[in-house]
């Protein structure tokens, strides 16, 4: 199983966005972190799905993260 790193990220309105940036197009929001992370899963599946109808697979992990202080 390949992990992918997700960005959580919330607007100025207040809502939460998740999104991965190795797989471009896929992308979700909702109210809280949580909440955009479950639904940024339920995305992936179903492009998962139909990147398997046109025999492709999800592009390799390649992102990394790291926190630093400023």
């Amino acid at each position: 199983m390949t992990e992918y790193e997700v960005v959580l990220e919330q607007s100025d309105d207040g809502s939460w966005w998740a999104y991965a940036p190795d797989i471009p197009g896929v992308i979700s929001g909702a109210g809280t972190p949580e909440e955009a992370k479950s639904r940024f899963h339920g995305a992936l599946d179903l492009y998962r799905e139909e990147l398997a109808k046109t025999g492709h697979e999800l592009p390799p992990s390649r992102t990394r993260s790291a926190v630093v202080s400023v």
